[in-house]
């Protein structure tokens, strides 16, 4: 749930028509209120405004501002670059789905729950609980040596890559993840705030802190996540078929979304700035 202050409360009163009961809203509902549509393109140019601490997108000049009326600034040209493309892309309906980056750059800098660094990263390591790689099957059989096949390696590599024990469960109750291995894997994620929206959005979507260590080790490819998280729903289509066009569909949105959550974090992980001349 939202954590509102009473000047976004007043705002966003006057500015819809669910009076105080928005406050209930989650934020993800509150984008789409804010996306409200569909919403015929509004602008002509997108630009790029660049100050002394940051990049902020422009349309027709004015800059575009989060739901919760924050401006959207980033600090890297690259990622305000691939922001501005995305509102440039528009034709003449804003696609929101389509704005991947854009939404999660809302995101991060409404933070919407008021998460500390600290608090993030503990919910981080919290997934390993529930990591898709610690839980096996006994049966059939077939997924069962499948899990071995294509989970054990990502396993193997992240002990011998962090000195850390991962236990396995093959019930339906959680390993037993020892304090060292927590800990030893909260030192991975010393990202800034941003970043780690960016990294909590990959592991969201495919259900597994492993893969995401995996992923930005560059260990898997984005493609070889994707998969390993869907192992056994694609075991299961390959046994019972798949629903037409909705496996594929959803393959394809976790896959994208993942892109560019793993986008976002690396320009915030390695962002630069243009310095112009005068100002060195």
């Amino acid at each position: 749930m939202v954590k509102w202050s009473q000047k976004a409360v007043l705002r966003f009163e006057q500015r819809s028509n669910f009076g105080s009961s928005f406050k209930q809203l989650d934020y993800n509902d509150l984008i789409c209120i804010f996306f409200v549509g569909p919403i015929k393109r509004f602008y002509k140019d997108v630009n790029i405004i660049s100050n002394d601490d940051g990049y902020e997108i422009g349309l027709d000049g004015r800059k575009i501002k989060t739901p919760l009326n924050n401006i959207l600034k980033v600090n890297s040209l690259s990622l305000a670059n691939m922001i501005a493309n995305e509102w440039r892309s528009q034709r003449d309906l804003i696609k929101k789905h389509e704005m991947l980056l854009t939404n999660i750059a809302f995101t991060a800098i409404d933070n919407p729950q008021n998460m500390t660094k600290e608090e993030m990263i503990d919910q981080l390591t919290e997934w390993l609980y529930t990591d898709t790689l610690c839980f096996r099957i006994k049966e059939p059989v077939e997924m069962k040596s499948l899990q071995e096949q294509r989970y054990d390696p990502i396993l193997d590599w992240l002990r011998e890559r962090y000195n850390c024990e991962v236990p396995i469960s093959d019930n339906i109750m959680p390993p037993d993840i020892p304090v060292s291995t927590q800990n030893k894997l909260k030192q991975i994620f010393n990202f800034n705030q941003a970043s780690l929206f960016g990294l909590t959005l990959i592991t969201e979507n495919l259900k597994s802190l492993i893969l995401t260590i995996a992923l930005i080790n560059q260990k898997i490819s984005i493609s070889e996540a994707v998969s390993l998280s869907r192992l056994e729903l694609e075991y299961q289509t390959r046994v019972w078929g798949s629903v037409e066009w909705a496996h594929d569909l959803e393959k394809n949105l976790i896959t994208a979304t993942v892109a560019s959550a793993l986008i976002f974090f690396l320009s915030n992980s390695e962002s630069t700035k243009v310095v112009k001349k005068g100002k060195l």
